[in-house]
């Protein structure tokens, strides 16, 4: 499956017997794709470089996607992993002038790069979800844009396409966020 091919996701059940083979075969170092299904940000696919999280799960960009509990079971919003065989994006650095970004609107279908030292370089594809509440716009738990009047590019931010805007598909789209979930006592 390709990161472009995210609102795929949205139908079917996973393959659990597919996630743990593929966690048996990968180790830390290696370039994954991983996809999600989240209530908040909706599908969204992740590329990057596995490594071990400092609670000893694996992760991709920040994203856990074992719960490191010695057997590599896959977390519940974990749809399927595989091994990315494409390059990672040339870095290129958004001033901080909004005029660079592309018009993003909630509810386009996007791929961004980021990078941050602890992870590399790495892209997220999927929905951009507005976020009121701080005055952001996310992509899969990251920040497209600055807490700023005229939504900056965020620092991490390397680079963005709209593949798709919303008017250009049928999936669903989660709401905007009016308010952060409360952090749970596993968080």
């Amino acid at each position: 499956m390709h990161p472009h091919d995210v609102l795929e996701t949205l139908n079917g059940r996973r393959n659990l017997k597919q996630l743990h083979h593929a966690l048996s075969e990968i180790e830390p170092g290696a370039r994954v794709s991983a996809f999600f299904r989240n209530p908040i940000y909706g599908p969204y696919a992740v590329t990057g470089t596995l490594i071990t999280l400092a609670h000893g799960s694996l992760g991709v960009a920040g994203q856990t996607v074992e719960t490191g509990t010695g057997a590599r079971r896959p977390v519940p919003e974990l749809f399927a992993l595989s091994q990315a065989t494409d390059n990672p994006p040339p870095p290129t650095v958004y001033s901080s002038d909004a005029d660079t970004l592309p018009a993003l609107h909630h509810g386009d279908l996007v791929e961004a790069a980021f990078e941050q030292l602890s992870y590399g370089l790495f892209t997220l594809t999927g929905l951009v979800i507005d976020a009121p509440v701080g005055d952001v716009l996310v992509l899969g738990g990251w920040f497209l844009t600055e807490r700023t009047l005229g939504r900056a590019p965020a620092r991490r931010l390397r680079g963005v396409t709209v593949l798709r805007s919303r008017t250009e598909h049928n999936s669903p789209v989660p709401n905007r966020i009016h308010r952060w979930p409360e952090p749970t006592p596993e968080d």
